[in-house]
């Protein structure tokens, strides 16, 4: 399944970069720039690509404030009425130790066992959209080897959740820490 990535029609340079780290942990992930194409550019532009998914990232004060679904499908598209409204994100280069892989072919959405409801919509929805399996585990040791990337959904205590994407490998963190301040279904 391939995914198109792109932002809002005039992004800032940090909205562009959460985007290139996006693609960096999102296996079958393009990067486009939108420019002035409107969601039915994007959605004739994914069939072109082969792509079902296109994930639009809307600004807020210049930072990440909102992720956008595009389900497309060969003769329609429909925006998905699913939002992950962002309350901040850490980039790549503002981790110290972060760990990417060079290539990114598998990943697993998992969250603890127990974690609340809104969290586990969270989870399932992304699965849903992503489509990657979905795992809810006591900890993070024991999915060590599942899969190059783990896109770990974590609860928060100032916000909703907090999406880390871990190397499956080293356990170390491979991508964007995202704070998701709510979601909108």
């Amino acid at each position: 399944m391939k995914i198109i990535i792109t932002t809002c029609r005039r992004p800032s340079r940090r909205l562009r970069s959460f985007v290139k780290d996006l693609v960096r942990v999102l296996p079958g992930s393009i990067r486009i720039t939108r420019g002035k194409q409107s969601l039915e550019d994007l959605a004739s532009l994914a069939l072109s690509l082969d792509a079902n998914l296109v994930i639009i990232v809307d600004a807020l004060k210049g930072n990440p404030g909102r992720l956008r679904f595009v389900k497309v499908s060969r003769y329609s598209y429909e925006l998905v009425p699913f939002k992950v409204i962002i309350s901040g994100v850490k980039l790549i280069r503002e981790i110290p130790l972060s760990d990417i892989p060079t290539e990114v072919r598998s990943e697993v959405i998992a969250t603890y066992e127990g974690a609340s409801d809104k969290v586990n919509v969270l989870c399932e929805k992304l699965a849903d959209l992503l489509n990657f399996p979905y795992i809810e585990v006591k900890s993070l040791n024991e999915l060590k080897g599942a899969a190059d990337i783990i896109m770990w959904i974590v609860p928060s205590r100032r916000d909703l959740a907090r999406i880390e994407f871990v190397n499956g490998r080293s356990s170390n963190i491979a991508g964007p820490i995202i704070r998701v301040k709510k979601v909108i279904t």
